[in-house]
Order: structure tokens, then C-alpha cells, then sequence
């Protein structure tokens, strides 16, 4: 039985006199969260109504979103509807692919079941759950920098992911970026970054090759928390009980400054925006920007300056929320 929506607006005159409504739903590895923002105040901290559900039952949990917006459709109030979902996405059929680690979402079509509720026709738009905050974060950065044309923007918690935004426009291709999968740079890759001890001795005296299952030494197998978690010999919770002086964390770093290197030189991004769990470690981001200009060694002429680092390479002001920022900007550019 699907779960009701807990936060929608009841019937009566509350829906019916929204002029305008816009709506984000993130679909998460453990649950999917939704938003409704009226169309004149469109943030998440103007929300009309909040809802989250479990998504461990695909059927279940559609249907729940569904319920929660269907006052707004049905009083033809909503005008948009953004949609942040996990990977793989195959924009093709617009369905979960088949590769997807949660087995009973593969071929979900989100996209039709979130359409075209009460027979009410409002645009939606759907990307990935590191796209969309792409998106965000690229119309952030336009506040400052009306030229900018890109950004770049990387999640580290259990995985790391990758989206990106060239020209304006989140990037699609084959399918779309997987950047927790890059090679992490090893010894020689960079020839002023050595690799870490702690990674190094890992490799040597544990034989450790990565946690990650298909590409083992990526971004996600040495950044990712379990991959933390076992190079430092705790559990994932443990992690943040650790001190800042762990030598774990330069090994958080090396990846991720491995990540943003290779997005830099490949890319070339305006910005790039880092979030995600692990990077409640604040002080991973000046490890970061160390290990990135030392990478790129004076070669990307705009960065040869230490300083322009601090600029280049933020933090994410949207916290846990990204993926629904990410959602509403999706829905946004709609209208």
C-alpha cells in the first residue's frame, strides 16, 4: 500500500489560491523527497509543502509522489516539475538502466509515472542526482559571473559522482558523466603529488585494490566511505569520529584532487563545487586545493596562482538538500 503523502496541503481554498506552483522531487538511495515552492518565491525555503517516502518499493513510492502532487495538478497550479534521480539513467527510454545497483528500479520509467497527473499537462524535466545540483551550483556561480558557461560539481559520501554543465547546458552524451569512476592518480601520474603512505602501504602490505566493484582504484574505490572506512581499519560510522590529522584524509584528498585535475584539464570548468558527506570534513578542502595546484603545476595559466584555488574549487552551500536545489533549477529553467 502506497504510503500517504505526510506533509501535502489538505483540500480547500489553500491550493486553489497558489497562483503558480513548481515542483522538485529527488529520488534518493533510501528515500524520495519532494517539494512544492510557489512559482513568485521559488526557493525550498518558501516551500508550500514537504513530503518523503521510502523508495525500496518503486510501485509504492510513485504512487505516493503522485498522491502528494496531485492537489496541485488537479487545481492546475502546478507549472513544472523537476525530477533529480540516482544512476544509471538511460535518457533514451527514460527509464533507471538496467545496470542500476538497486534491482527493483531498473527500467522504472519515472518520467511517465510523475507526468500528466490529473490529467493536468505541466513540463517536467529529469537528470541525474549530480546534473541537477550541477545546475544549481552553474546558476549560483551566474549571480557573480554572468559570462560563466560551466561548472562542475562532485558528491563524496558511500559513492562519488560527477556532473557537469558545458555552454550552459548539463552534459549528456552516450549516457551521462560517471566521474566517481576516473582512475585515481598513482605514483607518477602527477609527478609532484606523491601518492599517499597510508594509500601506498594499503596497496602493499593489505592488498588493497579499491572498493569499488567494476573499476577498483577509481575516485569512488579510494574516496568513497567504505573505501575510507577500510584503509583507515574502522566502520564507515567510525569515520567521523576520526581527527583531522588522520593520514586517511590525505588520502580523501589525493583522490578527489585526482578528480578535480583531470575534470580541469579535460573540462576546463569555471568552477567546481564539492559536497557530500565525507566533505563535512572541512579541512579536506584546502588539502584539496593544495594537491590540485601542485598537480597542475603551473600548466592551466588561470590557476598558477595559489589563491585564484580558493575560488575555483568550493564547498556546496546546499548541503543535504542538493538534489532537490538541483530538482528546482531544473524545473526553473522551464519557465
Amino acid at each position: 500500500m502506497a504510503q500517504q503523502p505526510s506533509s501535502a496541503l489538505g483540500s480547500g481554498s489553500a491550493v486553489g489560491g497558489l497562483e503558480g506552483v513548481v515542483a522538485a522531487v529527488e529520488l534518493g538511495g533510501t528515500s524520495i523527497e519532494c517539494i512544492v515552492v510557489p512559482s513568485a518565491r521559488p526557493s525550498l525555503s518558501s516551500s508550500v509543502a514537504r513530503h518523503s517516502v521510502p523508495s525500496s518499493s518503486p510501485a509504492d513510492a510513485l504512487a505516493s509522489v503522485v498522491a502528494f502532487l496531485e492537489p496541485f495538478a488537479a487545481s492546475k497550479t502546478l507549472t513544472a516539475l523537476g525530477i533529480a534521480t540516482f544512476g544509471p539513467y538511460d535518457f533514451t527510454r527514460n527509464c533507471i538502466h538496467e545496470s542500476s545497483p538497486k534491482p527493483a528500479w531498473r527500467s522504472v520509467n519515472v518520467l511517465e509515472a510523475l507526468s500528466g497527473i490529473a490529467g493536468h499537462t505541466y513540463d517536467v524535466v529529469i537528470d541525474t542526482d549530480v546534473n541537477a545540483p550541477a545546475v544549481a551550483e552553474y546558476e549560483i556561480l551566474k549571480r557573480t559571473n554572468a559570462q560563466a558557461s560551466s561548472c562542475a560539481y562532485i558528491t563524496c559520501g558511500t559513492g562519488v559522482g560527477v556532473g557537469l554543465v558545458v555552454n550552459g547546458q548539463a552534459v549528456r552524451g552516450l549516457m551521462h558523466p560517471e566521474g566517481g569512476k576516473i582512475p585515481c592518480a598513482l605514483a607518477g601520474a602527477f609527478k609532484n603529488v606523491p601518492t599517499p603512505p597510508l594509500l601506498v602501504e594499503s596497496m602493499q602490505d593489505r592488498n588493497f585494490t579499491g572498493v569499488d566493484e567494476k573499476h577498483g582504484m577509481s575516485i569512488e574505490g579510494v574516496a568513497g566511505s567504505h573505501a575510507l572506512a577500510e584503509l583507515a581499519n574502522v566502520k564507515p560510522s567510525d569515520l567521523p569520529t576520526l581527527d583531522d590529522s588522520h593520514p586517511v584524509w590525505e588520502c580523501a584528498a589525493h583522490a578527489l584532487a585526482s578528480c578535480c585535475a583531470t575534470l580541469t584539464l579535460m573540462v576546463s570548468p569555471e568552477r567546481i563545487v564539492i559536497g557530500g558527506g565525507i566533505l563535512r570534513r572541512r579541512c579536506l578542502y584546502v588539502m584539496i586545493r593544495d594537491k590540485v595546484h601542485a598537480m597542475l603545476d603551473g600548466y592551466v595559466y588561470p590557476l598558477s596562482d595559489r589563491a585564484k584555488l580558493d575560488t575555483y574549487i568550493v564547498a556546496s552551500e546546499q548541503g543535504d538538500d542538493a538534489g532537490l536545489h538541483g530538482a528546482l533549477s531544473l524545473a526553473l529553467r522551464t519557465q
